[in-house]
């Protein structure tokens, strides 16, 4: 289970715990347990930052904050030491609500939860730098904590190095994902001998900066609901600015990669002249795929979503993949047509 899910089960669990106590209470005492909403409040605060916006976090944090809201009275009892010895009515008939609310909650997260990638078990090294700057003026690492980490460069590559390489691949996410909901693909293919390179950029010359919906927190949620729902602001998007977009991501990874590798193109759901035009921008790249066009990739565009993010899958209308089928196939597709020189 990653991470992601843990914490929120965890945020949940306190809240359950929480929400029940009001059935153990046997003899006058203090409330300690009436601090754990609180708890679980700042901790589903702080998931936005590590994790971004997303319907399981948001989903998280109304409940912490609901159930914070009616705990409020016992967490002052508390900081003024009174001992209680009975819950009013009320107050037991909303933790019982509150009890069932969490309880179907915890299931929701549980059953949503992504597929966990064991890189060590792939024998699949990764590695994130997080730098600062823009496109403009490029992008650097720096160990400073007043500059803001607008660019994440991430690398999949073989663990044993006296593995035989088969190429280096730059590969350019979609705007509605991030590399990270790639990976359960990426990894089978530096499994295979690839090494690849795929970043996330949020830098001030990629969306305007005065908008919270193109935040780091925010920007794949607001690209993801823009396609959904076919918004025109999305759509303006597509036609005035998605092009120039890759353009620069393009430009930029290429600065960054080591200048003496050969660069195998690979992208999800980009404009065939795009392609045509990003080759000829660089020598080193001498082949372009889109794993758009490949036939078991049953959502392109989005990601391997049925892996990576079965609740936005769901919406999509395909089930969760737990043997995580379409990322393996979309792979051993993607090798036939590199090692056949085929361009799908």
């Amino acid at each position: 289970m990653k991470q992601q899910t843990l914490g929120e089960l965890t945020i949940l669990f306190i809240l359950l715990l929480s929400s029940a106590r009001v059935f153990f209470i046997r003899s006058e005492r203090k409330d300690p347990l009436s601090i754990a909403p609180l708890t679980a409040l700042v901790c589903a605060s702080l998931s936005f930052l590590a994790w971004g916006v997303w319907m399981q976090e948001i989903l998280v944090l109304l409940l912490s904050l609901w159930v914070f809201i009616w705990n409020f009275r016992a967490l002052l009892r508390l900081n003024e030491n009174l001992i209680i010895d009975h819950y009013s009515p009320l107050f037991l008939l909303i933790s019982s609500f509150n009890c069932l609310l969490l309880a179907v909650a915890i299931l929701f997260v549980f059953y949503f939860r992504p597929v966990r990638t064991d890189l060590h078990k792939l024998g699949v090294e990764k590695q994130v730098s997080r730098l600062c700057g823009n496109m403009t003026d490029g992008f650097r690492e720096s160990d400073s904590p007043q500059e803001q980490k607008t660019l994440d460069l991430t690398s999949y590559m073989p663990a044993e190095s006296g593995q035989g390489k088969k190429g280096t691949i730059l590969f350019l996410p979609s705007e509605c994902a991030t590399v990270e909901l790639y990976e359960p693909f990426l990894a089978k293919l530096a499994r295979d001998g690839y090494t690849v390179y795929g970043a996330d950029f949020y830098s001030g010359d990629v969306m305007p900066r005065d908008s919270l919906a193109y935040r780091r927190e925010t920007k794949r949620f607001s690209f993801v609901r823009g396609r959904l729902t076919d918004s025109p602001a999305y759509k303006e998007w597509c036609e005035q600015k998605k092009e120039k977009l890759f353009t620069d991501m393009f430009r930029c990874m290429t600065e960054l990669l080591p200048s003496d590798e050969k660069l195998i193109l690979v992208g999800d759901g980009l404009p065939t002249d795009l392609y045509i035009s990003l080759i000829w921008q660089d020598e080193r790249v001498g082949r372009c795929f889109d794993i758009a066009n490949i036939n078991d990739y049953k959502t392109p565009g989005w990601g391997p979503v049925e892996q990576t993010n079965p609740l936005l899958a769901s919406i999509l209308g395909f089930p969760r993949d737990g043997a995580m089928y379409t990322s393996n196939r979309m792979a051993s597709v993607l090798e036939q047509m590199i090692a056949g020189g085929k361009q799908p």
